[in-house]
């Protein structure tokens, strides 16, 4: 018990959280919508802004990177990952939700946030995309396949 005291210390002192909400939507024809930024197929996140939920950074990321209306439903799973920003180590935490698509009638990449492309895609146009991916999103769809 002592130890992870110290370990939490270590890490909390350490490393720079930054807590970040996505989520993957579905329209009505069961299809995903991928992202594509720098070049890879990513999933709609961003980063919390002061006192906003999870839930309420979810929506209001993938709306903004995308310009789609969502529905928030269910929570998926939350991933980490570790990453140097300006000589710190920082680690992400990013809850992910089911969303379920409201209009995509705007739909539109946020070129300002690096979003090149934005695709509706089916099971296996998913699975080519992760070919094409980072694994932390290859494990959000993972979890979203074992959920739902």
């Amino acid at each position: 018990v002592k130890n992870r005291f110290k370990i939490k210390y270590k890490l909390v002192t350490e490393l720079y959280l930054i807590k970040a909400a996505g989520g993957i939507v579905i329209n009505a024809n069961g299809k995903k919508l991928l992202m594509k930024r720098l070049g890879f197929w990513d999933l709609p996140k961003g980063k919390a802004e002061k006192r906003e939920t999870s839930v309420e950074t979810a929506k209001r990321e993938v709306e903004e990177e995308c310009g789609v209306l969502v529905k928030v439903k269910d929570k998926i799973c939350t991933s980490w990952h570790t990453y140097t920003q300006k000589g710190r180590l920082v680690i992400k935490q990013t809850k992910w939700y089911k969303m379920d698509l409201v209009s995509d009638e705007n739909m539109m990449p946020q070129e300002e946030e690096g979003i090149e492309e934005l695709k509706w895609m089916n099971e296996s146009e998913v699975e080519n995309a992760l070919k094409n991916s980072y694994a932390s999103i290859g494990h959000v769809l993972q979890k979203f396949k074992e959920k739902f």
